[in-house]
């Protein structure tokens, strides 16, 4: 045997053992997210479903009319909701949106610590009513526990928040597809063939817990007792468009509710007891709005039970009532609340469609269910989610048609109207611009600083012109930049400026004469690297002079060194992408 034969087969050994360890750790890390996952999600629904029922629903059930008790409960968990935020460390709640943002920037969610404390917000606030969604602080829980979960792997922070999302999206809904492109489509924002493995995994290991090992049932199911009548497609395309009009409606109610609340004198950790005030008026008028609304989903999707005017009032006391809830504070998702937004709307449009189809309707189910995601799907930015959580719960290929419909034509208005999805709004408020991509988002996260050299030629305002001119000839630069005293910033002079300038003139002379041009391009070293190459697109010279608040000279930054930075983000950006290990 030749020694480059022993040497190929040693090569070959290596990557064997390297891709069976990469194999292992995959599944380890899959399996447990998915376990780990799924029980606190499944937990963390039961306990706010028997806390909801004892404090809100057996109350409202046995005694009707105006009742105190329901009014001070939601009252009592706002203020404890308040209360425990301001136990966290930055004293604000964890939601999609900044899982989506963490996701992006490769941060860690929150510490196991605020994670708890978070939950325990979310299940007082839920418990006593609040109209918030259930998904969002599953969805947290899944992806702190799975972030922890990755320091002992080597998986990447960005792979574990898409596996933990996963699974609790999985486990809550019993469906393990669309928990995977959820957390590609709306969380991650890509499909990345280096997170598929651990993320499907996770889902499919949630999937199995739930759906076969605890045999919990499903959110909804509807059976096909009828097929589609070729008039109704008509029927499913205006379902669409009316419902990118009330997730229009919803998202924009959120917005302005989250500006009152913030322009409102109301302390931070008070806000959540004044919508929980909200709670308890309309708990007295239609209870069916408060809460999760898993139950009306079901008995909207299954029974004709309610008259057109009673329809219209909870959709409509819904919207309020979610908008009011998030709006001031309460630890929640949307996703909950579309839901029930979305299937009141269709089963509003149901009944009218029956009326005028007649006897040729597929029945209040189909257009409930399509009402339901036509509202949800533009929420959250997740279309393909929406779609394929109907066929894994139904496994009705005719509603899915339907759905994809209205879906379709709901998320073709709603970004029109409104955007992508409420989450990248409420990113947008903060400064944080998801629509250029993940490069442009890290990009704003890194400061200059990091890329900061004092590899420049620096003088004195005493010093004279030719002794400038011979420092910057001996360092071989065509700059210099000039301090006072003291080291603060002052000017930049060029060399091809100051050569045909008197010797026995000194810098601060030239800077004050017309002799010289001063370049007045500088930078603060908090500034971003995406901005700084902003700022630089007329700029002509080797580098900018980097300062502080207080106008020290800190350093410079060479052009070609931001030109590098961003090439290496988006090439570090693809290779995410498209890296298979």
């Amino acid at each position: 045997m030749t020694a480059e034969a022993g040497s190929d087969r040693q090569d070959i050994k290596s990557t064997g053992r390297s891709l069976v360890n990469r194999v292992v750790i995959i599944l380890l890390f899959g399996v447990i997210t998915g376990i780990a996952a799924s029980f606190v999600a499944l937990g963390f629904v039961d306990i706010i479903d028997w806390l909801a029922d004892e404090l809100i629903g057996k109350r409202s059930r046995s005694h009707p009319g105006f009742n105190l008790v329901l009014l001070l409960i939601p009252v009592a968990g706002g203020l404890l909701v308040g209360l425990l935020i301001r136990l966290t460390s930055d004293r604000t709640p964890d939601n999609v949106a900044s899982l989506i943002f963490r996701a992006q920037i490769r941060a860690r969610p929150f510490s196991l610590r605020d994670g708890a404390i978070n939950a325990l917000a979310a299940i007082a606030g839920m418990a006593s009513g609040a109209s918030v969604g259930i998904y969002g602080p599953v969805a947290a829980l899944g992806a702190t526990l799975a972030s922890h979960l990755s320091r002992f792997c080597r998986i990447d922070i960005t792979t574990a928040i898409g596996s933990g999302v996963a699974a609790a999206i999985s486990t809550a809904f019993s469906a393990p597809i669309a928990g995977i492109l959820f957390a590609h489509e709306v969380i991650l924002r890509h499909y990345s063939l280096r997170a598929f493995a651990p993320i499907t995994v996770a889902s499919c290991t949630g999937f199995f817990i739930s759906n076969y090992l605890l045999e919990r049932p499903p959110l909804f199911q509807v059976e096909a007792t009828r097929s589609l009548f070729a008039p109704e497609y008509f029927a499913f395309v205006v379902i669409g468009i009316a419902g990118a009009l009330i997730a229009t409606l919803l998202m924009k109610s959120i917005i302005t509710a989250s500006r009152i609340a913030r322009q409102s004198n109301v302390p931070v950790w008070l806000r959540p007891s004044v919508a929980g005030l909200g709670v308890g008026l309309m708990v007295q008028w239609l209870p069916d709005t408060v809460g999760v609304g898993t139950d009306l989903i079901s008995t909207t999707v299954h029974h004709d039970i309610f008259s057109l005017p009673l329809l219209t009032a909870m959709l409509l006391g819904k919207i309020v009532l979610t908008a009011l809830c998030i709006g001031f504070g309460y630890v929640g998702g949307v996703f909950s609340p579309a839901l029930v937004v979305g299937v009141l709307s269709g089963a509003i449009m149901g009944q009218l469609g029956l009326s005028f189809f007649t006897g040729l309707s597929s029945g209040l189910a189909f257009y409930s269910v399509c009402g339901m995601l036509a509202v949800t799907s533009p929420v959250i930015g997740g279309p393909l989610t929406a779609i394929l959580i109907v066929f894994e719960l139904t496994r009705n290929y005719e509603l899915t048609t339907a759905v994809m419909i209205s879906v379709a034509f709901s998320n073709l208005v709603a970004y029109r109207l409104f955007g992508r999805s409420l989450f990248d709004r409420q990113l947008a408020s903060q400064g944080i611009d998801l629509s250029l991509g993940r490069d442009k988002v890290m990009l704003q996260r890194t400061a200059i600083s990091r890329y900061v050299t004092t590899d420049a030629v620096t003088v004195k305002g005493s010093q004279r012109l030719i002794e400038a001119q011979r420092a910057m000839v001996e360092a071989g630069r065509q700059e210099c930049y000039v301090l006072d005293e003291l080291s603060r910033f002052v000017g930049k002079l060029r060399l091809s400026d100051i050569v045909s300038i008197p010797a026995n003139v000194n810098v601060h002379q030239a800077i004050a004469s017309d002799y010289a041009s001063l370049d007045t391009l500088v930078f603060d070293h908090e500034l971003s690297v995406w901005h700084a190459l902003e700022q630089m697109r007329e700029f002509v010279g080797e580098s900018i002079a980097i300062i502080d608040q207080r106008n020290y000279f800190i350093g410079v930054i060479y052009q070609s060194t931001l030109v590098t930075a961003y090439l290496q983000t988006t090439e570090n950006v693809r290779a995410e992408e498209h890296a298979a290990y």
